[in-house]
């Protein structure tokens, strides 16, 4: 029996079976259709809206810091932790509904459906008019995350 190194031992491909010559069929987790990830003109104002909110808030941020440095009042040290931490969360959820991510439909739905909620509170206190206009973008804004939710991979009927 001649011994061979595995850099001169006989291609042995030939003597195999014809199945096993052919290549391994692709692993499939799940059958999904591609899907061309655009947005429509709702989505894209609304995470231009939400990156504006979070430069915005970023501002008072450094305001705030920069008044209570000066006057040394603590409270606005506070207000401008609290208006930080808002901006980044605000940059994160524009950043994550831009590029369709699933944990961007999830929080603009819960920031929305908080928004509709001030909305509403807004209208029992007296401002039915400003209220109604507000509830009606904020739920318009919803419909359209809820119709296009299968870009986001959101699959909520089964």
């Amino acid at each position: 029996m001649p011994i061979h190194t595995v850099a001169e031992a006989p291609p042995a491909v030939a003597s195999l079976d014809p199945a096993l010559r052919d290549p391994l069929p692709a692993l499939v987790m799940g059958e999904r259709a591609e899907i061309r990830r655009e947005h429509e003109w709702p989505g894209s104002l609304f995470f231009v809206l939400s990156y504006i909110a979070a430069v915005g808030m970023g501002a008072g941020a450094l305001g705030c810091a920069g008044f209570a440095m000066y006057a040394g009042e603590p409270r606005f040290g506070g207000l401008a932790l609290g208006l930080g931490v808002g901006a980044a969360v605000q940059w994160r959820l524009a950043k994550e509904v831009e590029h369709f991510s699933r944990w961007g439909w999830y929080g603009a739905m819960v920031e929305l459906a908080g928004a509709a909620a001030a909305k509403v509170w807004g209208m029992a206190h007296g401002n039915v008019v400003g209220g109604m206009i507000g509830l009606g973008i904020d739920l318009a804004w919803m419909r359209y995350f809820w119709e296009y939710r299968h870009q986001f991979d959101i699959d909520l009927d089964g």
